[in-house]
């Protein structure tokens, strides 16, 4: 790509970004994510049972990290960085992982679940539009590839804590679907597992990766650090007002762009 073509590119990234974007989450945010996706959870066949928020009298939110650990591989992963600051706040969340990002990343996903930290199935890839479009059986085979990935580290991690060998594995709970694109076929093949699965969305979100694309066009040595963090401030502060008693937030792990990465460190800091 030439120079101007991604100039052109950035231009248009942030010109959408400014006026729907943008606006969308704002407006969302003060009608109610959880209002908006009532409709959803109430009268979409596949979602109804679809956990968006939770029950609880106490003033806590649910994390869960999604696209984990890193699509660019462990030179760009920050996993270290999220789980120190976890750990300062003494929380846990869920890694929504999707298996093919996970090479040569074994270790911090040991890592992780030794901190507390658990596992969901986000299937191989976060592909738009690619596994609702998949027949019932080749989903299925997916889904199942995926979870044997997670129970083999799940079984690894009870070894090493254990100091001895698991007589079974433990079957991935929670599912998150890529996009969160969810259909009636997917839907029955998770209510068939072993242990049927849990389809989890969230109700405090708000496309952060969008908000830091318009930062996208430099890189780490060229960043206005007053222009980094305004973006990732407005990311915290959108999700700050969405979060409410039994929220299950949603945060984007980790891509190659520097403020992406960063901007869900913010976030997670600005919840704490």
């Amino acid at each position: 790509m030439t120079e101007t073509s991604k100039k052109t590119s950035c231009r248009k990234v942030s010109l959408t970004n400014q006026i729907v974007v943008k606006p969308f989450w704002r407006a969302a945010t003060r009608f109610g994510i959880r209002k908006l996706t009532r409709p959803l959870h109430d009268f979409v066949g596949p979602y109804k049972d679809t956990l968006i928020h939770f029950e609880t009298t106490a003033p806590v939110v649910a994390l869960t990290i999604d696209d984990g650990l890193s699509r660019g591989g462990p030179h760009v992963s920050m996993v270290q960085d999220v789980l120190q600051l976890l750990k300062e706040y003494d929380a846990t969340a869920t890694f929504f992982m999707c298996t093919d990002y996970l090479k040569d990343q074994q270790d911090d996903v040991m890592a992780l679940m030794k901190e507390g930290h658990e596992l969901g199935n986000h299937m191989q890839e976060d592909l738009n539009m690619h596994y609702c479009r998949l027949p019932k059986e080749e989903f299925k085979k997916q889904l199942q590839d995926a979870n044997q990935v997670l129970e083999e580290l799940e079984q690894r991690h009870q070894q090493t804590t254990d100091h001895s060998v698991s007589t079974g594995t433990r079957n991935p709970r929670w599912f998150q679907a890529p996009q969160l694109i969810l259909t009636s076929r997917m839907k029955e093949v998770m209510d068939d597992a072993p242990i049927p699965m849990q389809h989890v969305l969230g109700d405090c979100y708000c496309d952060d990766f969008q908000f830091a694309q318009d930062m996208d066009s430099k890189n780490q040595e060229d960043f206005d650090a007053d222009q980094c963090r305004a973006v990732m401030n407005e990311i915290g502060q959108v999700l700050l007002t969405q979060a409410q008693q039994g929220s299950i937030a949603i945060f984007t792990c980790q891509k190659e762009d520097f403020v992406r990465e960063h901007s869900m460190l913010w976030s997670i800091s600005c919840k704490g």
